[in-house]
């Protein structure tokens, strides 16, 4: 049975957008179910139709909703981290950038659990919705400043020359989250260590730097690649 609510538009829409999203993450798309999602909202199946069409329609709101979270969330880290693109290059404005971009990176799923899990089931079906472009969608210039700088310290020599910047940064953002999608088979291969908690994407994260700027940068601070 529904529950009764006022039939704002907009705080309708938003109920049940927040209740499809949990209803699809627990279940995936082909598990879901109109009746759960009504349930969950408090509004009745006939207003989500109205609203999204079917299924499908309502999936593709809650993906579609979860991207411009993901671009408006990266927009403020490009947002942060201008000020250190404007400034000159120096191992230590290097080092700091790279650590707080794989900090962000890390702490997505930290950030949005409900959206993490969520596209777990997205990518089982080959990102079949989240690849479809729209206007709320991440634009490439916002990494544009970033590929910009790192190109500029690797030109300078504090980045090392066999590094291709847009691997590094596709490193910077699929890792991470690769590490969070692991943890459960992780668990089952290596048992003598606690892998789903948040002291072990703690030390991930610690160790993912570690291994990660000695890999990049000059070995010692006062040294630059020639």
């Amino acid at each position: 049975m529904t529950h009764s609510r006022p039939r704002n538009s907009e705080l309708a829409m938003n109920a049940i957008l927040l209740a499809a999203e949990q209803v699809f993450m627990q279940s995936g798309f082909a598990g879901a179910r109109i009746d759960s999602i009504a349930a969950e909202s408090g509004y009745n199946k006939s207003l989500i139709f109205q609203y999204f069409g079917d299924k499908e329609g309502l999936y593709k709101a809650v993906i579609h909703r979860i991207k411009k979270e993901i671009a408006l969330d990266l927009e403020k880290f490009c947002n942060y981290a201008l000020e250190w693109f404007e400034q000159e290059c120096t191992r230590e404005r290097v080092e700091k950038v790279l650590r707080e971009a794989i900090t962000f990176s890390f702490t997505f799923s930290d950030r949005y659990p409900n959206i993490f899990r969520l596209l777990l089931w997205e990518a089982a079906e080959g990102w079949t919705v989240y690849k479809e472009r729209n206007a709320t969608d991440a634009s490439p210039k916002l990494l544009e400043q970033f590929i910009q700088y790192l190109e500029r310290a690797q030109s300078e020599g504090f980045i090392a020359p066999t590094i291709n910047i847009t691997i590094l940064i596709a490193y910077i953002l699929s890792v991470p989250i690769s590490f969070r999608f692991n943890t459960a088979r992780l668990q089952m291969l290596l048992p003598n260590f606690e892998w789903n908690t948040s002291e072990a994407n703690d030390l991930a994260r610690e160790q993912f730097i570690v291994i990660f700027l000695q890999s990049i940068l000059p070995p010692e601070p006062s040294d630059k690649y020639s």
